[in-house]
């Protein structure tokens, strides 16, 4: 047995970088603009961290933290492609939950728009503590990949290490 449509056979790379490629890492979420981030290297190979309107923090970044988020954009997947997905407009219509792109050492920019997933009958969490139905699911999200061409659903347990915010990269004031 075996699937005969192409998109059950295309390879799903999202994100597939090692650390010495990577130049610029941007986060941004729409919805907590200030949770928004810019990650850099720098020419002499420190790291350097910009809120999400590009000026440079108060507080040093922890190069610690910095190096291991490089190190997570490494066979980074999708689930599955959706292209076909019947709500792919309207899901689109709505604001990202995140907005990421890499920048490599040669300038090439790739980027990613992730989007909530709304509940369905096969989310895992159908209710929050208190017994109300929760919005949206919990362990996956709808992405747009390949510039726009490619609609997936991606999970939160590949990518929650990718959705870091800014305060994760500065050093709380003494």
């Amino acid at each position: 047995r075996f699937f005969a449509g192409i998109e059950n056979w295309r390879h799903r790379p999202v994100f597939d970088y090692y650390t010495d490629k990577i130049k610029e890492i941007k986060g941004q979420y729409p919805e907590q603009k200030a949770e928004g981030f810019t990650l850099k290297i720098t020419p002499d190979g420190q790291y350097q961290v910009l809120n999400h309107m590009g000026n440079d923090p108060k507080n040093p970044s922890d190069p610690i933290e910095a190096k291991i988020y490089f190190n997570n954009f490494k066979e980074i997947y999708a689930e599955a492609y959706q292209n076909d997905f019947h709500k792919r407009d309207s899901i689109e219509a709505s604001s990202p939950y995140c907005e990421m792109s890499i920048t490599d050492e040669n300038g090439d920019v790739k980027a990613i728009t992730i989007y909530h997933m709304p509940r369905y009958e096969r989310s895992k969490q159908q209710y929050d503590d208190e017994g109300t139905p929760v919005k949206y699911d919990v362990d996956r999200y709808f992405a747009n990949i390949n510039e726009g061409r490619d609609f997936v659903i991606i999970q939160k347990y590949v990518f929650g290490k990718l959705f870091k915010k800014y305060q994760d990269f500065v050093k709380a004031e003494t």
